[in-house]
């Protein structure tokens, strides 16, 4: 388990190293209170998430133009009803979204939450890879 701050080197950095080591694992970092979470497959981020509302599936959706304003209430509730439930694969129910579509939306989502960890100015992270 690699551990730190995300103050220790540039945040470029620490993901770098482990998108070049080929690593697979969860990096979880902890700011304000709040968990992020990134999950490596052989060096790709394949998964995000992030608490900040600007990142909720549903959001992101409505911004891409995906979805209507009246399909996010809908999405909501299914969510909240079926936690464990592939959010894409929710919104693609709701909004009847083709493979292209969920494709598009799921590298979205990915990026904007990822990106969401450069905002940090302080926090600890550890991967795992177990």
């Amino acid at each position: 388990m690699k551990r730190g701050a995300i103050t220790d080197r540039p945040w470029g950095m620490t993901l770098a190293e482990l998108a070049t080591g080929q690593v697979t694992g969860e990096l979880v970092v902890i700011a304000e209170g709040k968990r992020y979470a990134l999950a490596f497959e052989r060096g790709t981020i394949a998964a995000a998430l992030s608490p900040a509302a600007a990142d909720s599936v549903g959001r992101i959706a409505l911004t891409s133009h995906l979805v209507s304003s009246t399909q996010v209430a809908e999405i909501t509730r299914r969510l909240a009803a079926y936690p464990e439930r592939d959010e894409i694969e929710v919104i693609a129910e709701v909004a009847r979204l083709s493979a292209p579509q969920r494709k598009t939306l799921r590298a979205r989502v990915i990026t904007q939450r990822a990106a969401r960890t450069f905002a940090l100015e302080q926090g600890t992270f550890a991967f795992d890879d177990t």
